[in-house]
């Protein structure tokens, strides 16, 4: 079984670039820390053994990948383990098509309307 190893040591605040440059993740993925349901702004959990669990999004150019969940464990800021769930995506062109009006005529037509509602 092959072991990796790093050149820096990981901890919280450099684990989200050194994982990508040490796993070789094209520069269009980025990882961003997930904000926990119910506890407002909290991005990490700190156990009764006194491990931090924080867990991470996975965006390609910006855009949400669902599905994808990274979960980390440090200890003293220092990273113990990392696993979950990484997509690779192939290329999506993420450009935008539709204006805001086009989309909103299209959803008219698809639901036959015959009237139209914007609410305040």
């Amino acid at each position: 079984m092959e072991t990796n190893q790093f050149e820096v040591s990981l901890n919280s605040k450099n684990a989200n670039e050194q994982l990508k440059t040490h796993l070789k993740i094209p520069e269009n993925y980025e990882f961003s820390s997930q904000i926990n349901e119910g506890i407002k702004y909290q991005t990490n959990v700190k156990d009764d053994f006194c491990y931090v669990h924080e867990r991470y999004d996975q965006y390609y150019k910006g855009i949400k990948i669902e599905h994808s969940d990274i979960r980390a464990r440090y200890l003293d800021d220092a990273l113990v383990s990392i696993n979950g769930e990484y997509i690779v995506t192939p290329y999506i062109d993420v450009s935008i098509v539709l204006t805001k009006e086009m989309a909103i005529q299209k959803a008219i037509e698809h639901i036959e309307a015959k009237k139209i509602y914007l609410g305040r």
